[in-house]
């Protein structure tokens, strides 16, 4: 079983086939920031503060991107 070309594509470096490793951890990260929201919200039973879940969002991205600009020489062409 192959995984969608969207999730490749997002995942992946410029040739589409070499796994980035910034772009990795930043989808893993983004999907442990949204795990531990729902945990604080549904076991803690905390209200869900949108103003530190934005900014925490934010920084991830923020960082991610230039992770990959720096990174963007280094990556295969086609």
């Amino acid at each position: 079983m192959t995984a969608p070309k969207w999730l490749t594509d997002l995942l992946t470096s410029r040739n589409g086939v070499t796994f980035d490793v910034i772009r990795v951890f930043l989808a893993l990260a983004c999907f442990v920031l949204l795990g531990l929201a729902i945990w604080d919200v549904v076991v803690n039973e905390e209200s869900f503060n949108a103003l530190t879940f934005g900014s925490g969002v934010a920084a991830l991205f923020a960082g991610g991107g230039v992770g990959i600009g720096a990174k963007r020489n280094d990556e295969p062409d086609q």
